[in-house]
């Protein structure tokens, strides 16, 4: 089970990365399906992990979570903004 949450948490780490490079943000890539969910699963299984990885300290998950919720509320509402409503005639 420890080795499978290793992977998981790597798994999880490199979908952050992508997210903040060449995914453009979209939380579509990402495991959990959005950025609240998918820095809580980080957490929730770093904190299990009995050695903690030398590659990844509970300071770079906060570096993380703060890189991906920066501007996540601003590009939501200008989203929706965009989006065009039809109304069906009928």
């Amino acid at each position: 089970m420890e080795n499978f949450n290793y992977m998981m948490l790597s798994r999880l780490i490199q979908d952050c990365k992508y997210f903040l490079g060449n995914g453009n943000r979209h939380e579509k890539n990402l495991w959990a399906g959005d950025v609240n969910n998918h820095i809580l699963e980080i957490k929730k299984i770093w904190k299990m992990l009995k050695i903690k990885p030398d590659w990844l300290s509970y300071k770079k998950i906060k570096k993380y979570e703060l890189e991906m919720k920066k501007d996540s509320h601003s590009k939501k509402y200008n989203k929706i903004k965009k989006t065009k409503i039809f109304k069906k005639r009928g």
